[in-house]
């Protein structure tokens, strides 16, 4: 049975939380849905400095699954966290970070039954890309793509 896309937050558009200069920490509610479901939440810090970045589902802790530098700089990051089987339900999804400028945004698939490993691309353009090799028909290839501070969206396609 192939992957499919179950939820994106924090609302029906995804984007990212409302974030600040000074935010260390954010929460939205997310809702999964269905079975054998995977969870997958975008991270962007803005501030230089070596941080701690963290993510729960329903008080659970979330696995990093990779991050990469702002420009392969050190003005910023963004990370991606995933949970397998989180519970189904209108649940918090929440993030802090011992730096400050953090945003987020989360997704959610069924039919999953875990997490690759992240391919991460740095740039500066207008059409972004990465390549992602490895795949197989009925996966979910998901990407998170940060303008600065901010996450600008949060995205998901099929293989």
């Amino acid at each position: 049975m192939a992957v499919t896309f179950d939820a994106v937050g924090p609302s029906s558009s995804g984007g990212g939380t409302a974030g600040s200069a000074t935010a260390t920490s954010g929460s939205w509610s997310h809702t999964c849905t269905g079975s054998n479901l995977a969870l997958i939440v975008g991270v962007a810090i803005g501030l230089t400095g070596a941080g701690t970045t963290t993510a729960t589902y329903n008080g659970v802790a979330m696995q990093s699954l990779g991050v990469i530098n702002s420009d392969n700089q050190t003005a910023g990051y963004a990370q991606l966290f995933g949970l397998v089987n989180p519970a189904t339900g209108a649940n918090t999804v929440a993030i802090s970070t011992t730096l400050a400028s953090i945003t987020g945004g989360s997704m959610s698939f069924t039919n999953a039954i875990g997490f690759g490993t992240a391919v991460t691309s740095f740039g500066n353009s207008a059409a972004p890309s990465c390549a992602v090799t490895g795949t197989h028909a009925g996966n979910m290839v998901a990407d998170v793509v940060c303008n600065g501070s901010a996450i600008t969206s949060v995205r998901r396609s099929g293989c």
